[in-house]
């Protein structure tokens, strides 16, 4: 199981919510709008053929639509290039 402990910027993105999509190698797993700007929990069931049978399983998140402070109205000089807010990941063998 994956454990994505996130939030997004709603105010950013009302009409469409980003959608985030989370890969294991170049495998899609899930996809989900990033439609709530309060720290929510998803859980991802991965199975280990999902994983593949190398040492090292690499798992990315990717959203279709990023955003930058700095052009926002009250965005200050953050030029960087955000997507949505991730607290934890964590994944749980079973």
């Amino acid at each position: 199981m994956f454990y994505l402990e996130f939030d997004a910027r709603t105010d950013v993105f009302p009409d469409q919510p980003q959608q985030v999509t989370v890969y294991s190698g170049s495998a899609a797993v899930d996809t989900f709008p990033a439609n709530e700007s309060a720290q929510s929990l998803r859980r991802i069931p991965i199975s280990a053929a999902q994983l593949g049978t190398a040492d090292m399983a690499e798992l990315r998140i990717e959203v279709d639509k990023t955003f930058i402070p700095a052009k926002l109205p009250s965005g200050g000089r953050d030029a960087r290039e955000l997507g949505i807010r991730v607290y934890h990941a964590f994944v749980e063998g079973r």
